[in-house]
């Protein structure tokens, strides 16, 4: 669930919660922040492929980064 955007020199960080499973049952409100670079913010994209994921358990947070996805010649 989105809650936030934050416009930065690189792009656009949108944070809110996400819930993180914890087995069949139980699920886990976490801190998220994606980062979204500038070059993907004016144009539609169909595809994206995730950069770097951070899962912190200690902290509760989840960190994303995204970019184009890459395309195969």
């Amino acid at each position: 669930m989105p809650e936030s955007a934050t416009d930065t020199k690189r792009g656009l960080d949108v944070g809110g919660t996400a819930w993180v499973g914890d087995g069949p049952r139980l699920q886990h409100p976490y801190r998220f922040i994606v980062s979204i670079p500038q070059k993907m913010l004016h144009r539609r994209r169909d595809s994206f492929s995730i950069e770097r994921l951070v899962l912190d358990e200690a902290q509760q947070t989840l960190q994303m980064e995204i970019a184009n996805e890459k395309q195969v010649a």
